[in-house]
C-alpha cells in the first residue's frame, strides 16, 4: 500500500500547506481574479481578504495597536476583560493587557519629546507624539502568538458576548497567524455552530476558493514523467491519498482511495447528499466554467442549511 501526502503533488506544481496562503493571495488577484469576483458576488458583504498575506504582514494588528493605542486599545482591552472572566483563558487576557500597557507607553509627548529633540540635535519637524519603538518592527514571540491564536479560536466558538469590533479583532488575529488548514478548521466550526452570517460566508469563501485553486492547478493536467504518480502503475498495490488532486494514471488498478475528499463532487449540507453527477464538473476546468459553476451553487447563508460545500474535510 502507498500513502501519499502533500509532498507528492509538489512535482506537479501544487504547493504544500505552508505555501498555500501566499499563493492563494496571488491567485485571487491574478489567474483566479474572475473566479474570485464571481464567488464574492455570491457572498455579498464578505469581510475576509487575502490582502495582508499578499503584503507579507503577519502581525499587522499588533503593529496597529502600538501605532494607535488610543484608537485600538479599547477593543483589545474589551477582549482581554472577557477572556479574564474564563479561568482557562485568564492568562491570555493578561497577555493582552500587557500589550495594551506597552502600546500606551510607547509614545513620547510634551516636554519629554521636546527635550529629546534638543538632545538629539534634530531640527526636523516632529509631531505631537513620537513612538519609542517602531510599530512596524514589532513581532510576537512564538509562545504568546500560538497561545493567543488558540484562545481567540476558542473564544469565537464558545461565546457570543463579543461586540462586532471585538469579533473582527479575534478573526483578524487568527487569520494573521494561521495557515489555510487552521483557518478552515476555525471557520468550519463557526459555520456549523451558525454563530454569525459573516463567519459562515468566510468559511464558504475559503473552502470554495481553495477548491477552485486546486481544481485549476490539477484537473486536466498530467503528472511529470518522473513523479510518484507515473511510477505507481507498474508497482501495483493499493493507494491512499490525503490530497484532493487526481494525477493518477487511469490504468491504475481499482483507483485510489481519497481519504480527505476530492474535487469532482460537492456536498449538500441540508440532506448530506454527495453530488457527483454535476455536468459542470466534467472536462477540463477553466475560469469561465468555474464562474458558471459558482452561479448554480446554493451559497445564500440566509437559507442555511440549504447550502453547498466542497467535498473535502475542513482540515487535517
Amino acid at each position: 500500500m502507498f500513502v501519499l501526502g502533500a509532498g507528492a503533488d509538489v512535482a506537479c506544481g501544487v504547493p504544500v500547506v505552508a505555501d498555500l496562503l501566499p499563493q492563494l493571495a496571488a491567485f485571487v488577484k491574478g489567474e483566479g481574479a474572475e473566479v474570485n469576483a464571481a464567488l464574492r458576488k455570491r457572498l455579498p458583504y464578505l469581510r475576509f481578504t487575502f490582502d495582508q498575506f499578499a503584503a507579507g504582514k503577519a502581525e499587522t494588528l499588533v503593529a496597529e495597536l502600538f501605532a494607535d493605542a488610543d484608537g485600538r486599545g479599547p477593543t483589545w482591552r474589551g477582549v482581554a476583560a472577557k477572556l479574564k472572566q474564563d479561568r482557562e483563558m485568564e492568562p491570555l487576557g493578561e497577555v493582552i493587557e500587557h500589550l495594551c500597557s506597552m502600546a500606551a507607553n510607547n509614545q513620547l509627548t510634551g516636554e519629554s519629546l521636546k527635550a529629546l529633540v534638543r538632545l538629539a540635535g534634530d531640527r526636523a519637524e516632529v509631531g505631537e507624539a513620537e513612538p519609542i519603538i517602531d510599530p512596524t518592527r514589532i513581532t510576537l514571540s512564538q509562545l504568546p502568538a500560538a497561545g493567543l491564536r488558540a484562545a481567540f479560536h476558542q473564544a469565537l466558538i464558545r461565546s457570543q458576548e463579543y461586540t462586532p469590533k471585538e469579533r473582527e479583532l479575534l478573526e483578524q488575529f487568527i487569520l494573521s497567524v494561521s495557515n489555510i488548514e487552521e483557518l478552515l478548521s476555525t471557520y468550519f466550526m463557526l459555520f456549523m455552530l451558525a454563530r454569525a452570517s459573516s463567519e459562515q460566508k468566510t468559511y464558504l469563501y475559503l473552502a470554495w476558493i481553495l477548491w477552485a485553486f486546486l481544481r485549476l492547478k490539477s484537473v486536466g493536467h498530467s503528472a511529470p514523467e518522473r513523479s510518484i504518480y507515473s511510477r505507481l502503475p507498474p508497482l501495483g498495490g493499493a493507494v491512499v491519498t490525503f490530497n484532493y488532486t487526481n494525477f493518477f494514471v487511469r490504468s491504475a488498478g481499482g483507483g485510489p482511495i481519497f481519504f480527505h475528499g476530492r474535487l469532482d463532487r460537492y456536498l449538500r449540507v441540508d440532506d448530506r447528499r454527495t453530488v457527483s453527477d454535476d455536468p459542470k464538473l466534467t472536462g477540463a476546468p477553466s475560469s469561465e466554467r468555474l464562474v458558471s459553476f459558482f452561479e448554480g451553487l446554493r451559497l445564500d447563508v440566509n437559507n442555511a442549511p440549504q447550502l453547498d460545500i466542497p467535498a473535502h474535510c475542513p482540515s487535517d
